[in-house]
């Protein structure tokens, strides 16, 4: 099964999370973003969908998502640099082996975002 997955990663990203980095005069935190990886492999799909349902007339909007081997750590507001633009993780769904109690799998869903400055990365200029 992970043999599966790891053959269908076909995309790459950088992976950011916001961290405190300094305090200021008064004792308020800042943050900046710090690199966690670099170059990992998983499957981007950006085409959210919007539509209304024919029952109800409700409007649905499906996010964009990245699947990742189970390995990777992700949480809620990371955000990730794609060839195709910047994202904010705002959900997170594993999938688990109940056998060996590991994940699998990881699916992100995610929101579009600005992309971060360089002076915005911690160690960036």
């Amino acid at each position: 099964m992970r043999h599966r997955l790891e053959t269908g990663l076909t995309d790459r990203v950088d992976i950011y999370r916001r961290e405190k980095v300094d305090e200021n005069e008064i004792g308020e935190r800042i943050y900046g973003w710090a690199p966690v990886a670099s170059d990992v492999p998983c499957q981007f799909d950006d085409e959210s969908t919007e539509y209304v349902r024919g029952d109800t007339g409700e409007e649905v909007r499906t996010p964009a998502t990245a699947t990742f081997d189970g390995a990777i750590s992700l949480e809620e507001g990371d955000r990730l640099e794609f060839s195709a633009g910047w994202h904010e993780v705002t959900g997170i769904d594993e999938t688990v082996d109940h056998r060996r109690g590991t994940a699998v799998s990881v699916d992100a869903e995610l929101q579009e975002s600005d992309p971060l400055a360089d002076a915005d990365i911690v160690g960036g200029s």
